[in-house]
């Protein structure tokens, strides 16, 4: 091993308590139900109402996240249409390029409008 190379020894062979992240998907589940209770032996009851909360959040994280991308994707489908529809009537000389570059220009700038919001 070079003490030059990308990934010196002192990088990957670090042990020691004060590590805390993990890549293991189990280990970052159970320290997150571990860390929603007060007590080293809950009761069933607060497990399954627990449970339940996470089961919840993780549902509605994925329903936002699936809406949120949707609409955004619907939205950028409609001003792609209307842009290439422009583009379409410039190049078929039915407007006049002022006329054009007041469209598009417009565009542009309603999007970074609505993208400062």
């Amino acid at each position: 091993m070079h003490s030059s190379s990308l990934f010196p020894p002192t990088v990957w062979v670090s042990s020691g308590f004060n590590i805390k992240r993990t890549t293991n998907g189990c280990k970052v589940c159970q320290k997150h139900l571990n860390s929603m209770f007060y007590s080293a032996h809950p009761t069933m009851l607060e497990l399954v109402n627990r449970l339940q909360d996470v089961i919840f959040e993780n549902r509605f994280k994925m329903r936002t996240a699936n809406e949120r991308a949707r609409c955004k994707t619907a939205s950028k489908r409609t001003k792609t249409a209307w842009i290439e529809e422009t583009k379409k009537q410039f190049d078929d000389r039915s407007i006049d390029r002022k006329v054009y570059l007041q469209r598009i220009c417009y565009t542009g700038l309603l999007a970074m409008s609505l993208n400062a919001m």
